[in-house]
């Protein structure tokens, strides 16, 4: 059977997966009494990183560099914590959410005393995760999707490239 041109480019684009990740990162100060008064300061561009991966890699691909990108650049802790914490809160985005001082360290136990007391400013960071596969912006729900799947296994791919 002929193959037409757009199902061979389906194939060739389908052969490997290109993954950018870009975070951004949004600060607000925040009032125990008042909850959230000002942003402080925004970085649209706080870390970019690019990947490749093919279809019988890419859960792995995507888990191993979320779970990077979360303890190593957010520090919000592993990915399995964010799943378990936020997945089901999400308008299929991915934020993180941290409560830091203004320069970045976590608030110490007096110094979150201080803050409930209004007497220390505690920020929150929120971080947000834009996840793009060869060109398209893919949603939370898909990447949970994709990190979460037992579809796909070494077997079922040979079967699919045959």
């Amino acid at each position: 059977m002929n193959k037409s041109a757009i199902q061979e480019l389906n194939e060739l684009i389908n052969e490997e997966y290109t993954i950018e990740i870009n975070l951004s990162r949004s600060v607000i100060l925040d009032s125990y009494n008042e909850g959230e008064l000002e942003e402080s300061y925004y970085y649209p561009e706080v870390y970019n990183t690019k990947s490749y991966a093919r279809v019988e890699n890419i859960k792995e691909e995507l888990r191993s560099t979320l779970n990077f990108l979360m303890k190593e650049i957010v520090y919000y802790g592993t990915l399995e914590k964010y799943i378990q914490e936020c997945f089901n809160y999400t308008d299929n985005d991915i934020v993180t959410l941290r409560h830091i001082n203004l320069d970045g360290t976590e608030p110490t136990s007096e110094e979150v005393e201080l803050w409930k007391a209004e007497k220390h400013n505690v920020y929150n960071e929120y971080t947000g995760f834009d996840i793009v596969i060869n060109g398209t912006k893919v949603g939370a729900d898909l990447i949970s999707k994709l990190i979460e799947s037992e579809e796909y296994n070494v077997e079922q791919v040979a079967v699919w490239r045959n």
